[in-house]
């Protein structure tokens, strides 16, 4: 379940990617996020390697921008994540395969398009016969 909330913008400085990731606010509260419009593979179900964390780190960083628009029942805000250059990480992730498109929250066309384009190319992993989408395997 997730819980509306009203739209922040604000900057963190990530310190853990795991399920989503840590941030550090200005206060230096750590904050857990997810990033809003794709679920990534957890370590438990076999497609998360080190090669996710490699790729996603550059984009965390230094600072990154958010846009806070849901907490979910983990107790994460989800957030549109942005570098301070302005690449959203959520496309980034769905180019490179890293990522599904969660289309039960998110029917954006951007990112349909990068997930089809993703897995025609068969990168990352859509080159596993035998993934299983996060929702599923929970």
């Amino acid at each position: 379940s997730t819980t509306e909330c009203l739209t922040q913008k604000f900057q963190v400085k990530v310190v853990e990617i795991s399920d989503g990731f840590v941030g550090l606010n200005r206060d230096n509260l750590q904050i857990k996020f997810g990033i809003w419009g794709i679920d990534a593979p957890e370590k438990e179900t076999g497609f998360w390697d080190k090669n996710q964390g490699l790729f996603v780190s550059p984009y965390f960083l230094g600072k990154i921008l958010l846009l806070i628009s849901k907490q979910d029942g983990w107790s994460r805000y989800i957030a549109y994540v942005y570098t301070l250059e302005n690449k959203d990480v959520a496309l980034e992730m769905l180019n490179a395969g890293m990522a599904w498109h969660y289309t039960k929250y998110d029917q954006s066309e951007k990112y349909h398009n990068a997930e089809i384009k993703a897995r025609n190319n068969k990168v990352g992993l859509w080159v596993y016969p035998r993934r299983i989408a996060q929702w599923d395997f929970r």
